[in-house]
């Protein structure tokens, strides 16, 4: 495809550091960038430029809406399996990609990096540059489609993507059994570690909640086997959105294994089958807990203490020389992710 002429120019245009700025959803949840940044608003670099439904593929601006290209795909009966957040409808393509959001079915169907095919890509010097595309591939030395998913815009920026698309369930419903977190706990991994159609598991307020997704016959299934009371799709919104814990001053988002016992007691929601606990206790330094077992970060709480996960050394230096090879002169979201 043509190169995004309007991003180039204002990339080359200049000298200095920039902020690569979408839609703002989860700038809450990231470390600031370098106060000198110069913002680079990606809102207006936005549509669809490719879809085919039938071959699964669909191609994006990096400012298109999730919001908008969930009702794209859901138009065809199809759906985005790694189920993006839409932030109530503010999150981007290029924002999502760059901080590697997920929901619900992320366990069963995959992650961000796992649907994303090719990246368009704007380097330091304002030229722009294409990586994979319909299929997965390296490119000298980096599969730099991947590479992209969580990088939060530090090694470039991300002017277009390529999502592969998956035919949405036949049937789905959400049931909740009313348990204790420990009884839930138990049942989440017992459900993840067989064959069935599950999408979602989540726990909240003595509460369990199982989204079967599949054939209509598996689904019956499911739900006959295991019994529960049918509700709406709320939880799954709020969880997504985050927007369940807007009463709360301090909220930490922490990522282990899903049969780890850390942190179950003090966990407000246990998602992902037990792999993403939510605390929302103030004044808990839940990476003090860790160990080193998992990753925390603090969605909302006090100035000043770092919103995303400490790097370990070996890990920094691994990122500063991926950081080096691609953002040479640290154009890019300095600040973030690295010092």
């Amino acid at each position: 495809m043509s190169a995004p002429d309007d991003i180039c120019r204002m990339v080359s245009g200049g000298d200095g550091p920039l902020e690569i700025v979408g839609g703002g959803s989860k700038r809450s949840f990231l470390d600031p960038v370098a106060p000198a940044c110069s913002p680079l608003d990606m809102r207006a670099h936005a549509g669809i430029i490719s879809y085919e439904p039938k071959e699964l593929v669909l191609r994006a601006k990096a400012g298109t809406t999730i919001a908008s290209l969930l009702d794209t795909v859901r138009a065809e009966g199809q759906i985005l399996a790694f189920d993006p957040p839409p932030f109530a409808g503010q999150s981007t393509l290029g924002g999502t990609v760059a901080c590697a959001t997920s929901g619900a079915r992320r366990p069963w169907y995959g992650a961000v990096r796992d649907f994303v095919l090719g990246v368009g890509l704007v380097t330091g010097d304002g030229e722009y540059l294409e990586f994979g595309g319909q299929v997965m591939k390296n490119v000298a030395g980096f599969d730099v489609s991947r590479l992209m998913c969580g990088a939060q815009g530090t090694l470039g920026v991300i002017a277009d993507v390529s999502l592969k698309t998956l035919p949405a369930p036949e049937c789905e419903i959400t049931v909740v059994l009313e348990q204790g977190r420990h009884e839930a706990h138990e049942l989440m991994l017992d459900i993840s570690n067989r064959s069935l159609p599950v999408s979602g598991l989540a726990w909240a307020e003595g509460r369990l909640a199982i989204r079967w997704s599949g054939a209509a016959a598996a689904v019956d299934a499911a739900r006959a086997s295991f019994g529960g009371d049918e509700i709406g799709d709320d939880l799954w919104r709020e969880l997504a959105d985050y927007s369940r814990f807007d009463a709360a001053p301090e909220v930490w988002r922490v990522s282990v294994a899903p049969a780890s016992p850390l942190l179950i007691d003090e966990a407000s929601v246990i998602d992902w089958g037990g792999a993403l606990r939510w605390v929302t206790a103030a004044g808990t330094n839940v990476r003090d807990r860790l160990g080193g077992s998992g990753h925390a970060t603090l969605v909302r709480g006090p100035a000043g203490m770092p919103r995303g996960h400490p790097l370990s050394t070996p890990v920094a230096e691994i990122h500063q020389r991926i950081k080096t090879t691609f953002d040479p002169d640290n154009r890019f979201n300095p600040g973030r992710l690295l010092d």
